[in-house]
């Protein structure tokens, strides 16, 4: 009778539906399970998981095909945080995004994301590892700014790859940004101004630093000013765009995309 039951051990174990168990030659066990159809084949699409003991491998089994049952069950990927980023950007940022947006993206993840989580598969990154990125960044005297968009780039990553099937959720969802803080704007004063505008006297881009001071423009706004926004009858310029470098600021070429609209009176 012992006999019997060792030599039944070693036939697999015969199932209907959409798994079945077998121990291999070397003694463990292994269960292959149906988890799904290729869409390109319309074949059925196969896992197998491996176990020491019968019952061991029995409970994976089932616990993949809950998983399967319930619409939760993800197959695994092997892709890390820094091979899905450099995807990310090539294939949904680069027809998407404003030239300056990403290069600053280009900068976040090379100097904050890629040091900190770029080896890790995408399907192993938890909250927790979001937030030590963060708290590591804060530590480092990093503004809450900085950070929050580097929370930002991260997020949209992680929804992309969600969409895409890759992970079942986003991690970042789990993770809490540093309390921001205002920093606080100081002016020139009015005994400051003139020291200012003696101090500026005389430099090539005197009229500039004039402009900005008196109608509160922008770096951008005020290079990316053209002929066309100058109203000198009205006393007048209109700030309809602004001066950005782009990725081919190598080669000396600049974008200058549609801006806010404001309007500013000549002084």
């Amino acid at each position: 009778m012992e006999e019997l039951q060792c030599q039944e051990n070693q036939i697999p174990e015969r199932r209907k539906g959409p798994g079945s168990i077998r121990q291999r030659a070397d003694g463990t066990w292994e269960a292959r399970i149906t988890v799904g159809t290729d869409p390109g084949t319309g074949k059925p699409e196969r896992k197998s998981v491996y176990g020491k003991t019968q019952a061991d491998v029995r409970k994976k089994m089932t616990a993949v095909l809950r998983a399967v049952d319930s619409g939760t069950y993800q197959a695994p990927d092997k892709t890390t945080v820094a091979e899905w980023l450099d995807e990310w950007m090539k294939t949904f940022c680069a027809v998407k995004v404003k030239p300056l947006t990403y290069s600053s993206y280009e900068v976040a993840i090379k100097n904050h994301i890629k040091p900190a989580i770029g080896a890790v598969k995408i399907q192993a990154v938890k909250g927790v590892h979001i937030q030590k990125l963060y708290n590591s960044m804060t530590a480092a005297g990093l503004s809450p700014k900085t950070v929050k968009n580097v929370a930002a780039i991260l997020h949209k990553a992680f929804s992309v790859a969600q969409k895409q099937g890759m992970v079942q959720g986003n991690p970042c969802d789990a993770a809490e940004l540093p309390k921001a803080t205002q920093k606080e704007i100081k002016p020139l004063t009015d005994a400051e101004i003139p020291l200012f505008l003696q101090a500026i006297k005389g430099l090539s881009m005197e009229n500039a630093y004039a402009l900005c001071l008196f109608a509160g423009l922008r770096e951008g706004e005020c290079l990316g000013l053209s002929w066309e926004q100058v109203d000198f009858k009205a006393q007048r310029i209109t700030i309809s765009q602004q001066l950005q470098k782009g990725k081919e600021e190598k080669r000396g070429v600049l974008h200058c995309p549609p801006a806010r609209r404001a309007e500013s009176p000549g002084r």
